[in-house]
């Protein structure tokens, strides 16, 4: 059997009664001749064979705010009309036959990937398919700021959205500082200097809907400033001083001396021991907001002398029944003590401080108690901090 398109011929043999031709290409086929070996035959008849590059090309897709609503997904078409598509959505499939244009629009309202199934022509002959619509259902919106009820003073606010995603975020607020991150889920924020409750505002946008969430926070103010009820400048050693915290409503109050916890509450009395360099420190704790002050004062020496005038050798009373040398920071090198009657005569004399501070004079010399009278007394020495020092004045016996 020879055949051919209109352009080429083919021969084809065979010892079979009905012969199939493979065809490759469109085109209008007719026989040329059929013969065996002895006999020519008579041939007759045509056939046609359509061929065209048809092809489906889904796309488009979206959201779906609501339950109910829609979205649009698109078909395109390349071949003869009119031609049929089927779709699916992942569940169910969905026939459309007898589209007689080379676009199609379908609205949806289930969510889901939508692929194309088939796409034929002339009820037989099937076209190539490509592409894919996705159709999102956005839940509604809804959460919260996530934030502390307080922070303290220096401390960035981190804020944080409950509801997190591919989303529009504006962070605002009603302070005076500043964000950092915004339109993010997660922004911070430095509070200004006169910021004291602030109140966050986020809006949150999905392309469906906008909604705001709000949520207030305040900055906890806590003064660490103390006072003191005497000039600095004049502060000397064991003499006791009052500090007085200027916060009034801390939760706590610790005072230090060069980092030995000495008091505790709003006001604390402290004596300074020891001369030069002292460091005062106090923390002040309020809503769990901590802050910490510290002062260096300079402290003197206590260079106060005091010798009584009137004392009773009978007395009862320790402290009047002899004359002792009162004073701090007193040396105890180059120190005299002496006691002298009216005439001159010395009647008591030491060089060692402890015993006129501890012992002195009892009213006695040369073991013999002495008579109501008035004594002078002198006094030599220096303080330790080199200040050299001499007094005199009088001492009334009395018995």
């Amino acid at each position: 059997v020879i055949y051919t398109d209109g352009s080429a011929q083919y021969e084809i043999n065979s010892d079979e009664s009905i012969i199939n031709f493979p065809i490759a290409q469109p085109g209008t086929y007719q026989l040329v001749s059929i013969s065996d070996a002895n006999c020519q035959g008579i041939v007759s008849g045509s056939a046609e064979v359509i061929g065209t590059s048809a092809k489906a090309v889904l796309s488009g897709g979206g959201v779906i705010c609501n339950e109910g609503e829609s979205a649009i997904i698109s078909v395109s078409w390349t071949g003869d009309l009119p031609w049929t598509l089927v779709y699916t959505d992942g569940l169910s499939n969905y026939e459309i036959a007898g589209i007689n244009t080379n676009s199609r629009n379908i609205s949806v309202n289930n969510p889901g990937v939508y692929t194309l199934v088939s796409a034929s022509y002339n009820d037989i002959c099937q076209g190539s398919f490509e592409g894919t619509a996705e159709v999102s259902l956005i839940a509604p919106l809804t959460g919260e700021i996530i934030i502390n009820d307080s922070y303290c003073i220096g401390d960035q606010i981190l804020l944080q959205s409950s509801i997190v995603g591919d989303l529009n975020y504006e962070w605002t607020s009603n302070g005076s500082g500043a964000f950092a991150d915004n339109g993010t889920p997660s922004a911070r924020y430095t509070p200004g200097d006169n910021d004291e409750e602030i109140t966050f505002s986020l809006n949150i946008s999905n392309g469906c809907e906008t909604i705001q969430l709000t949520a207030t926070t305040e900055i906890i103010s806590v003064s660490s400033v103390f006072t003191i009820d005497f000039d600095e400048q004049d502060l000397t050693e064991s003499l006791e001083y009052v500090f007085t915290a200027a916060e009034e409503e801390a939760d706590e109050y610790v005072w230090y001396l060069n980092d030995t916890q000495v008091s505790r509450g709003s006001i604390a009395s402290i004596i300074f021991e020891e001369t030069g360099e002292n460091e005062v420190q106090l923390v002040v704790t309020k809503n769990g907001c901590k802050v910490i002050a510290r002062t260096v004062f300079d402290i003197k020496p206590n260079t106060n002398l005091f010798i009584p005038n009137v004392f009773n050798p009978n007395s009862s009373n320790p402290s009047n029944n002899r004359i002792r040398v009162y004073g701090e920071s007193i040396s105890s090198e180059n120190f005299t003590f002496s006691i002298y009657n009216r005439w001159g005569n010395e009647v008591y004399s030491t060089s060692n401080l402890q015993n006129a501070q501890v012992n002195g004079w009892n009213g006695e010399s040369s073991n013999s108690n002495q008579e109501n009278n008035v004594f002078t007394y002198i006094i030599r020495g220096e303080f330790s901090n080199g200040e050299t020092f001499e007094e005199t004045g009088t001492i009334t016996l009395v018995k």
